[in-house]
């Protein structure tokens, strides 16, 4: 049988935007796997009264309910408080983990407090989830026939507590599921859900579902993990690949820098990178992928127009007929940074982000030993940010179309 579970993120920071959420995500990735089915995602603050009202609605409409945070030696840390006042369950010291933070103060030379030792409270009663790489215990109970689970906030902390010890602990006797993620670039998703419109209106078995990233597109298909499943999916993989096929740059969960650097290290191929309008925002997407500085020669944040000319040798006449946001200037700069670092291919991107530009485009170009191509790239909204990175994903996707 399915179990539902419900998603409960605890912390302050978290309401006031201080830090990104992104626990949830990944438990809800993880649950899904499992064959958890999670209905509700909440967020609450380091408040005691709050967090029992907010486990009160979960175990009413969840068979699972999953916390992070608020596991931590401060005062505001209260998720074992909350889950003890809710469940009526006294708080307790686990030895082991005492004695662990006892050893971990001893080899730090650390002063510790009382306050030091709350991360080794659980619940009387409670099963104790080890972490292996932080300080604090999690706490894994069944009360009233739901099963509760307290995680860290850190993430480091929560993968791989839930990983190795809260996944086992829940032993779900549910329906796992297969997915095949579809990664697609130079298309949108209404344009992707229009093409798969067909498919997705008469799904049943398989599920067809699409979301929409910064510069790409990814689409699930998903179906019940048995002996059949491939089986089941591949008409739609098939019909999708007829239809997409030239949008696809991977059919399986990766990020386009990552299918770039991986083609590059095979090729033996290098690349070099000048910036302007991205500020480094190209480069850091292809540092982020392990093995990238077996393709990287180097990048330039070249946002002036002097340091275009006297570091990269782009022509003045060039800036001065067309402007620095052009695809001329866009072309010299990929030829340009390529002759300089010697490199197989060459990125440039320029353009206006906004919000005081009245006009917001930019233009990003790969240059290669044939010869060079530039892309217009339209912006919408003043974000710049979002059109930092939405420039650096166009310059990607340009590259990989030239090398596919």
């Amino acid at each position: 049988m399915t179990k539902s579970a419900e998603i409960v993120c605890i912390g302050t920071e978290l309401l006031l935007g201080h830090v990104v959420n992104t626990n949830a995500s990944w438990l809800a990735t993880q649950c899904a796997a499992s064959g958890i089915d999670v209905y509700y995602q909440t967020v609450v603050g380091d408040r005691v009264s709050r967090i029992v009202d907010v486990l009160a609605l979960a175990a009413q409409r969840a068979h699972i309910v999953i916390c992070t945070g608020g596991l931590g030696p401060t005062m505001d840390d209260v998720s074992r408080e909350a889950l003890a006042a809710h469940t009526c369950t006294t708080l307790v010291v686990d030895p082991s983990a005492a004695m662990r933070l006892q050893e971990a103060a001893a080899r730090s030379g650390r002063t510790v407090d009382e306050s030091y030792y709350r991360q080794a409270h659980t619940l009387d009663g409670a099963d104790v989830l080890q972490n292996d790489v932080g300080l604090a215990i999690g706490t894994a109970l069944v009360h009233d026939g739901v099963r509760y689970v307290l995680l860290p906030g850190p993430p480091r902390e929560m993968k791989a507590m839930f990983s190795n010890y809260a996944l086992p602990w829940l032993a779900v006797d549910g329906v796992r599921l297969h997915s095949i993620m579809v990664r697609l670039t130079g298309i949108g998703e209404g344009d992707v859900a229009r093409a798969l419109e067909p498919l997705i209106r008469h799904q049943t078995d398989p599920t067809i579902a699409t979301y929409a990233g910064i510069g790409d597109v990814l689409v699930r298909i998903t179906t019940r993990a048995d002996a059949q499943a491939s089986m089941r999916c591949a008409p739609i993989v098939q019909t999708m690949t007829s239809l997409l096929g030239q949008y696809v740059y991977a059919m399986e969960d990766v990020s386009l820098p990552t299918v770039l650097v991986h083609r590059l290290t095979e090729r033996m191929q290098t690349l070099a990178v000048a910036e302007s309008c991205t500020g480094g925002a190209v480069a850091h997407a292809i540092t982020s992928v392990p093995g990238s500085s077996r393709v990287l020669r180097g990048a330039i944040v070249a946002y002036t127009d002097a340091c275009k000319q006297d570091v990269l040798g782009v022509s003045q006449d060039v800036l001065a007929q067309n402007g620095a946001v052009s695809d001329a200037a866009a072309r010299e700069l990929a030829s340009c940074v390529r002759r300089r670092l010697g490199s197989d291919f060459g990125i440039a991107t320029t353009g206006t982000l906004g919000p005081d530009d009245p006009v917001r485009e930019a233009f990003v170009a790969v240059a290669h030993k044939g010869g060079c191509i530039v892309h217009h790239v339209p912006l919408v909204g003043t974000d710049r940010d979002t059109n930092k990175q939405r420039i650096a994903m166009a310059a990607l996707a340009c590259l990989w179309r030239h090398t596919t």
